[in-house]
């Protein structure tokens, strides 16, 4: 996270308040990046917006803490290096006690807690003006609304006269 980003994580979040401040933060960053490097794993840092992580947790269900946080950046840093991948969902918690395995055959993969799910099929279901989506139309809707997506290109306007 930005500096600014994690001044918003520790108004919102107790978890991200009880670092010293943003150097304290990093330091603790820089050697969780270490001790994975040492254990052979290859770790990537990936700068998140908090706002997005927010999002996610809400949608998701995932927790607003550092391994929430990890798991949100795993998944943003392989939607950046696959942007036009397909989604699904599956039932679980977003949580660091179930590795983050972001994708499988190349379709990216988003644990999704079922009473969140639940919870928006229902607003669907009460309106009666559209269908009920599935785990995966609503996984594709989590991915569109916080993870990175590629630019559209503008067209150019068309000329009426």
């Amino acid at each position: 996270m930005s500096r600014r980003d994690f001044r918003d994580a520790c108004r919102k979040s107790q978890v991200f308040a009880r670092y010293a401040g943003y150097r304290e933060f990093l330091d603790e960053r820089d050697g969780v990046f270490l001790g994975y490097a040492a254990a052979g794993a290859s770790p990537q840092w990936r700068r998140v917006p908090f706002k997005c992580f927010e999002r996610w947790s809400r949608l998701t269900g995932a927790a607003v803490d550092i391994d929430g946080l990890d798991i949100f950046a795993e998944h943003w840093r392989w939607r950046t290096a696959n942007p036009g991948a397909p989604t699904a969902g599956r039932f679980g918690a977003p949580s660091a006690a179930e590795p983050c395995s972001p994708a499988a055959a190349g379709v990216q993969i988003l644990a999704i807690r079922r009473e969140i799910f639940e919870s928006w099929c229902d607003d669907f279901a009460s309106s009666g003006l559209l269908p009920v989506p599935t785990l995966d139309d609503y996984a594709a809707h989590v991915a569109e609304r916080c993870l990175p997506c590629p630019k559209l290109s503008l067209r150019p306007a068309v000329n009426s006269a």
